[in-house]
């Protein structure tokens, strides 16, 4: 146990601590390759299907957006055009009245 000087709590020291036989210990190491099991690596497959779904509908949608737009934009030519030559052949209001 140690205490700060003029601290009020006291805690434990773990520089002092030694393991002993009943120690919890690291299992000894294994490579990698030997540590993946089949179901480790269907779980990962799962899961790269399904970010590879995500990304081809995200995708799909993306396009769709954008071949929508330039028809809308095409239409919003159009319409504004057609505003425009109606403007110019109606006859001049005089406000001077």
């Amino acid at each position: 146990m140690s205490r700060v000087s003029r601290g009020k709590e006291a805690t434990v020291n773990e520089v002092g601590l030694l393991p002993t036989e009943d120690s919890v210990l690291a299992p000894a190491w294994v490579p990698w390759s030997e540590r993946v099991r089949p179901e480790d690596q269907a779980a990962a497959d799962a899961a790269m299907n399904l970010q590879a779904q995500h990304t081809a509908a995200h995708e799909a949608e993306h396009s769709e957006d954008e071949s929508d737009g330039g028809a809308a934009a095409t239409e919003l030519l159009a319409d504004e055009a057609a505003s425009e030559d109606a403007a110019a052949d109606a006859p001049e209001e005089d406000s001077a009245e």
